[in-house]
């Protein structure tokens, strides 16, 4: 009962990542219990689950309370993961440089990750097609490596692409010159222009290159706890560290 109550708040608070994270638990306490919510089934299993455990589940004799209070649960849940998915890719779709920073952004590629259904899949190719025993484990190794690897490339392309389109929007929204009648108009054009400018520059410098290189590469970026989209608890020096991909 205390789960549903704190994604509801977290999504209200815009804090996309701690409201995946808290439904990825909710679906992990459901999905061994009972196969009847492919979706809870789904995510629990993308973010780890899946144990040989949850072979007794379709078996399962739960008690008839409990058998309701799943389903009551997940009724009142089973809308919210795409209503995160929503809020994080809006987040994604907006600079970061004036409001919430790296952690922000980072926070939204990370709930992005925990609700991706596929994120599990292996590319397993002809790896191992003769393989020995001996080879089990170094091509279990590889496939998680490639998972990871597809994973990362995944949340950098659909970051890019999220500033690619808002870079495009503010070009879009540029005047050309031989709209203009009026020296008054080219005034106005012209302040127009610079402030769209001055934006697109602001986004290059922080959302194109900053801020991937301290998500991506480091790892590491500064914690503002006063905005939306927060990640966890931060380290002793002031910054967070995350691993979206």
């Amino acid at each position: 009962a205390r789960l549903p109550r704190e994604i509801h708040r977290y999504l209200d608070e815009n804090h996309v990542h701690s409201a995946a994270a808290a439904l990825i638990s909710l679906f992990s306490m459901i999905a061994p219990r009972s196969d009847r919510y492919p979706l809870a089934t789904a995510l629990a299993a993308s973010n780890g689950g899946g144990s040989d455990d949850w072979n007794y589940r379709a078996n399962a004799n739960n008690p008839p309370l409990l058998e309701t209070q799943m389903k009551m649960v997940y009724l009142h849940v089973q809308t919210l993961p795409s209503r995160t998915v929503k809020l994080a890719t809006k987040i994604l779709h907006r600079s970061a440089a004036k409001k919430g920073g790296a952690h922000v952004t980072a926070a939204a590629l990370s709930a992005l990750d925990l609700l991706d259904v596929d994120r599990t899949k292996f590319d397993t190719g002809d790896d191992g097609g003769n393989a020995g025993i001996s080879s089990i484990t170094s091509i279990n190794n590889n496939q998680t490596n490639r998972n990871n690897m597809n994973r990362a490339n995944k949340l950098i392309d659909l970051y890019y692409e999220s500033k690619a389109k808002l870079l495009n929007k503010l070009l879009n929204r540029l005047t050309l010159p031989s709209s203009i009648s009026t020296a008054a108009d080219a005034v106005s054009v012209t302040n127009a222009a610079e402030r769209i400018l001055s934006k697109i520059v602001l986004i290059l410098q922080y959302d194109v290159i900053l801020y991937p290189y301290m998500i991506f590469v480091l790892r590491k970026f500064p914690i503002h706890v006063d905005v939306a989209g927060k990640t966890g608890s931060g380290s002793g020096n002031g910054h967070q560290q995350t691993n979206p991909g």
